[in-house]
């Protein structure tokens, strides 16, 4: 896979993912090397060592939650659905721009402004 082409696949400039694939480069993760046909285009291939750590990854939180929740009888499905709406409408969170997926990383403060 090209770099531009994941840069598209997991929405992420190809600047920011080219920091991250240089650190994944240098965990020996991931192999980078121009392309033969076209000398611009970078092209990103994982190594055994990170299929031997994708094998030991645990499945994404998500995951886990939806078949749990697709187990559960439609009644169940319904009221925890309803339970949620109503939270989202006691704390206004209606229009609040957030995650569709949990993101994973450290947390970063910035640092506040002095005038």
């Amino acid at each position: 896979m090209s770099l531009g082409e994941l840069a598209k696949a997991v929405s992420l400039s190809q600047a920011t993912l080219t920091g991250i694939t240089d650190r994944l480069e240098k965990r020996r993760l991931i192999t980078k090397m121009r392309s033969e046909i076209d000398r611009r285009r970078v092209v990103i291939q994982i190594t055994d060592a990170c299929r031997q750590l994708l094998a030991q990854a645990p499945p994404p939180i998500q995951e886990s939650f939806l078949n749990q929740f697709d187990k559960l009888k439609d009644w169940e499905q319904s009221m925890i659905l309803s339970s949620l709406q109503r939270m989202v409408q006691m704390i206004n969170a209606k229009d609040v721009e957030a995650e569709p997926v949990l993101a994973a990383g450290p947390i970063v403060t910035m640092p506040e402004k002095t005038e």
